[in-house]
């Protein structure tokens, strides 16, 4: 049984209900009734290409009318509390508490070029009627369109783009995959409907939506993962982020590898909008996948399990560089988001030492090749091939080093991406140069109105220049928490702690041991601290400077007896763990190994008790012969964790006797023998010096693990 439990959280150096995507109108301060939309996702093994869709809608009483619209190539195949009107809408019958529509939905969608970004924005809205003795209010939420489709094709060829689908999921008919459901399991959008209501009286009613997976699989804000998998999480700087890896994928990388890499990447990027949570798929390769790696509605993204992170390419850092663009482009600035994502993939990677300058440099210099540089990147018809990544790309590294070099480091191209996040309309070309020039000066808006407005092209800069600009590589101190890195000690367990899958629990009273090599990634020396924090408080800290290129141990202790919230600070990195106080394990089994003995002939008693939650457990049992309490015995249990004890008893009188702990007994009949005066404290059965005195010192425990 878990009490109060308190979260302790390590920072290091980079639906079920899964996620929950709610519409505009419910993040209102005013709202006072919600309508909730919950779409529950599940496969449909026996038809591969399509899933089904469950969407339920909980009505408060002061709504009086609701319709919903489903896309054309969904087929409704079961209604509760709807009636289909015309084409496609579906009518509330106005009693029905919690009416509901399910649907087959199309999940395989192909990807063979480039389509212009056309986001649509969420309207929610309506008009007041006002009556005699009451005001009728409408609301409207479409069918939400996307912040688009970030899209990123193998390198050896083809076509990326960033485009975003329209509501019913058209696509094109050839080509990969960019969504597919193989029965077995799927990456797909989540199903949106246009959901039109009314209510009655002067408060605003609202529209929620959540999304829900019947059976394993994870489900983000704007795309799902459907199917049996491994989920790995990393805090940092206040992000979640999660890494999905499905059981039919090979992972080319350790999911710690991937998770560092984005945990840096987290930090390094001080410009783009973080979100609460990200979620990536780790994409299996045995289907036809058109792009490499894609973005979808924000904060959801897959990318190709076998994709390395030892590329200026890295598509694992160019999905997540999506997630920090928060803005609408014009069809002038639409350049800048996958320009933008491949540079900063590709210095990012740089920064964390997995490629050389020289690697960075001649991908960068991909961008002066024909096709790519006569491309004006302000206009997309004349974009040719992989223009607007390639060119893009080191246009945006021009910019970044110019302003750099404009300012002594004191900005980048982050402040640009800071300013574009920042605008809350289309971010024009005029928007972005004056963008440039307030993070930079006058020369480099000047540079960037040339490099976007003409067929201009910039030369990919020397190793020198990126030095001046860029500096040496600061100190960049990670934390390697493999095998015993990370361990709980106490009489429960002395084991290490497994936190690539997510969240891990101690017991109050157990004590976190870190023994840990931290490695200085960068060029310049610096300073490495891991600090203990309760409430802000330090309660141990441990530290000390390290050489680039260098590595050494770093150990710290700390018995957690206060429930509390601490922090682990180690740099890039966020491991949540949760600390409870001890379960009440369960007594499964008590059984003797005779039920009929004579007078003093010993007699095995065997009690099994077992640990069922996800944290460690223990009690103190009393162990009594007739009622009369013998003895005691406090058994301590990992998570998931069985522990059988033994002992032996012999009666001295006849008759049935019965022997309990906790809520389980059994009894034995005893022949022959006399009743004999009661032993203080054990009543009429004695034993070897008397029945169980010292019944723990006498125990034989038997551990073992469950799965």
């Amino acid at each position: 049984m878990r009490t109060r439990a308190l979260t302790l959280v390590l920072l290091l150096v980079c639906a079920s209900v899964a996620g929950v995507g709610v519409g505009a109108d419910a993040a209102r301060a005013s709202h006072t009734s919600t309508i909730t939309q919950t779409t529950t996702l599940s496969l449909t093994p026996e038809t591969a290409g399509e899933i089904t869709a469950t969407v339920r809608y909980d009505v408060p009483e002061s709504v009086t009318a609701l319709s919903v619209t489903v896309p054309s190539s969904q087929r409704v195949t079961a209604t509760s509390g709807f009636t289909h009107t015309s084409a496609n809408s579906y009518e509330w019958d106005g009693e029905t508490g919690s009416p509901s529509i399910t649907l087959r939905v199309p999940a395989n969608r192909t990807f063979t070029g480039s389509r212009a970004l056309d986001t649509v924005r969420e309207r929610d809205g309506g008009v007041t009627v006002t009556g005699p003795h009451s005001a009728r209010t409408e609301g409207v939420v479409n069918a939400p369109g996307r912040d688009g489709m970030a899209v990123t094709a193998s390198r050896d060829g083809g076509v990326r783009s960033r485009t975003a689908d329209a509501a019913d999921g058209a696509a094109s008919d050839d080509g990969g995959y960019s969504f597919v459901d193989t029965g077995a399991w799927a990456i797909t959008p989540i199903p949106q409907f246009g959901t039109h209501w009314s209510w009655r009286g002067v408060e605003h009613v609202g529209l929620e939506r959540r999304t829900a997976v019947d059976g394993s699989g994870v489900a983000g804000n704007a795309m799902a993962y459907l199917g049996p998998h491994e989920t790995y999480e990393r805090r940092a700087h206040g992000q979640r982020l999660r890494l999905v890896v499905p059981a039919a994928a090979s992972l080319r990388e350790s999911p710690e590898s991937v998770l560092d890499a984005l945990a840096d990447a987290s930090g390094a990027m001080t410009g783009g909008a973080r979100d609460a949570e990200v979620r990536i798929v780790a994409a299996p390769t045995s289907v036809n996948w058109g792009p490499s790696g894609l973005e979808y509605g924000g904060s959801d993204a897959w990318v190709r399990a076998d994709s390395r992170l030892d590329a200026p390419e890295n598509v694992w850092l160019h999905e997540y560089v999506h997630t920090r663009q928060a803005y609408t482009p014009t069809n002038a600035t639409k350049w800048t988001l996958e320009g933008g994502a491949e540079y900063y993939a590709g210095l990012l990677t740089l920064q964390q030492g997995r490629i050389t300058y020289e690697e960075f440099r001649s991908y960068l210099a991909r961008g002066t090749r024909d096709p790519y540089a006569g491309a004006v990147l302000a206009e997309p018809t004349t974009w040719r091939g992989l223009a607007n990544y390639l060119k893009g790309a080191l246009v945006v590294g021009t910019l970044d080093r110019r302003i750099r070099t404009a300012t002594d480091a004191e900005h980048s191209f982050d402040t640009v991406l800071a300013h574009m996040n920042a605008d809350d309309d289309r971010v024009t070309q005029a928007e972005f140069l004056d963008a440039v020039a307030a993070a930079g000066d006058s020369a480099t808006r000047d540079a960037a109105a040339r490099y976007t407005g003409t067929d201009a092209a910039p030369e990919a800069w020397s190793y020198a220049a990126h030095e001046r600009a860029f500096g040496e590589s600061p100190p960049r101190m990670a934390f390697a928490l493999d095998g015993d890195a990370l361990a709980a000690h106490g009489p429960w367990r002395n084991a290490s702690l497994d936190v690539a899958t997510g969240t891990t629990t101690l017991a109050t009273g157990e004590t976190l041991v870190l023994n840990a090599t931290v490695t200085n990634h960068g060029e310049h020396a610096g300073a490495y601290e891991a600090t203990l924090r309760r409430n802000g408080t330090v309660v141990a800290e441990a530290g000390g400077r390290l050489d680039g290129g260098a590595s050494t141990r770093v150990s710290l202790d700390a018995t957690l007896t206060e429930a509390d919230d601490y922090v682990l600070d180690l740099g890039y990195r966020e491991i949540e763990i949760e600390v409870a106080r001890p379960a009440t394990p369960v007594v499964r089994s008590l059984s003797l190994n005779r039920s009929a003995v004579n007078a003093s002939q010993p007699v095995g008693v065997t009690v099994e008790v077992a640990n069922p939650s996800s944290h460690p457990a223990n009690a103190t049992y009393a162990i009594t012969v007739d009622g009369r309490r013998t003895g005691t015995w406090t058994p301590y249990l990992a998570p998931n964790e069985s522990v059988t004890g033994t002992f032996t008893v012999t009666f001295e009188s006849g008759g049935t006797h019965t022997v309990r702990v906790g809520e389980r007994n059994a009894t034995v009949e005893v022949s022959g023998g006399a009743l004999v005066p009661g032993v203080p404290g054990f009543g009429p059965v004695t034993g070897v010096l008397g029945v169980l005195i010292g019944v723990v010192l006498a125990m034989a425990t038997r551990r073992r693990w469950r799965d």
